[in-house]
């Protein structure tokens, strides 16, 4: 069959009143994304009839998600003739368990997900994932030691890899709780990706490689009206990571503080410290184009920012009132301010703040 592997392993001829009325073959073949042979039956009869038969089975390596997939009955496959060559198309019900090592950093045990009308075929475009569904309610997952929760999978089509035949994935819609008390969630996507190979003329599916895409925020709490942005993962042993500030996001947003100016850029960083805590900070400076007169004063800038389960110190004389800083290259846990942050289990939310005056 075009494409897909397959063995024959028993012939049989049909005779009826002493006439070849058709024949029959017997063997194994594998779907290019499990690694598994089924067993099969085909008849072959006048006029270009025929009759396929798979056995479908449990416990399938799936290479493709790093899993093991169950096929359900209500599947079927299909074999048609064209141009001289077999063609087959699988439509697969069933489901799929994943391993927690298929995201980086996850851990605990990954849902089964249900899948329907999941197509392999032996002609582009290949592959479809169909339609997945995450099953059971109660998800008992961390990613970098926070709790996440998953939506809808969707499929994914992303550009070919050079040398492989056709690239395709299914993108994890990810919600992650960054600070349970406050409640400040981030949303952001898994994107499993995998390609298409040939292999002496057969294709194989095989894993290429997890993306945690962008997490992004868009929340108040207290001290903060809103902030908005997407955020970096950080983990100890990245570049200039300090054991300390554990796991956590870290990137450039847009804050606005209550009672503060408009929205201007800031530091967020979210973190979970070694001891187990959550904690967090969103600093931020800026200086004022148009002074604003306080009194017998003028306000010329401000810095300072809003944290929680955080020690903060500052010296006067190294606060930045000047907006020019790039967040992105900031190393993780430096404020924008120069006010000196650090993880603290027993410090509630507090808020400092710097202003430059004339």
């Amino acid at each position: 069959m075009s494409g897909w592997p397959i063995n024959i392993n028993t012939v049989t001829l049909l005779v009826l009143h002493n006439n070849v009325a058709g024949f029959g073959f017997g063997g194994d073949l594998k779907l290019p994304v499990f690694n598994k042979e089924l067993e099969y039956l085909a008849e072959v009869y006048p006029d270009n009839k025929y009759k396929f038969a798979v056995s479908l089975a449990k416990d399938l390596p799936c290479p493709l998600f790093l899993a093991e997939a169950n096929i359900y009955d209500d599947s079927e496959i299909a074999v048609y003739y064209e141009n001289g060559k077999f063609h087959g198309v699988a439509t697969l019900n069933g489901e799929i368990s994943m391993g927690s090592e298929i995201v980086p950093a996850l851990s605990g045990v990954f849902p089964k997900v249900g899948f329907t009308k999941m197509q392999i075929s032996t002609k582009a475009p290949y592959f479809n994932i169909g339609v997945w569904e995450i099953k059971g309610k109660d998800i008992d997952l961390d990613f970098g030691a926070f709790e996440i929760s998953i939506g809808f999978p969707q499929g994914y089509d992303p550009p070919k890899v050079p040398g492989t035949i056709k690239s395709n994935g299914v993108v994890l819609p990810i919600g992650i709780e960054l600070d349970g008390k406050y409640k400040i969630k981030a949303n952001g996507r898994f994107a499993i990706l995998g390609n298409m190979i040939e292999e002496n003329g057969k294709h194989k599916w095989v894993y290429y490689k997890t993306e945690i895409q962008e997490f992004c925020i868009g929340v108040s709490f207290p001290g903060v009206k809103s902030i908005s942005g997407c955020l970096k993962y950080f983990k100890p042993g990245d570049a200039g990571v300090d054991a300390k500030w554990g796991t956590g996001f870290q990137a450039a947003v847009k804050v606005e503080f209550e009672k503060f100016f408009d929205r201007i850029d800031a530091v967020g960083c979210f973190g979970r410290a070694p001891g187990g805590y959550k904690y967090f900070f969103v600093d931020a400076t800026a200086s004022l184009q148009k002074s604003i007169p306080l009194g017998a004063i003028s306000l010329n800038g401000f810095c300072g920012g809003v944290s929680n389960r955080m020690s903060s110190t500052f010296d006067p004389n190294a606060l930045n009132f000047t907006d020019a800083f790039v967040p992105e290259s900031l190393p993780i846990g430096t404020s924008a301010s120069g006010i000196v942050y650090e993880p603290h289990a027993t410090t509630g939310i507090g808020l400092k703040a710097g202003a430059d005056s004339c």
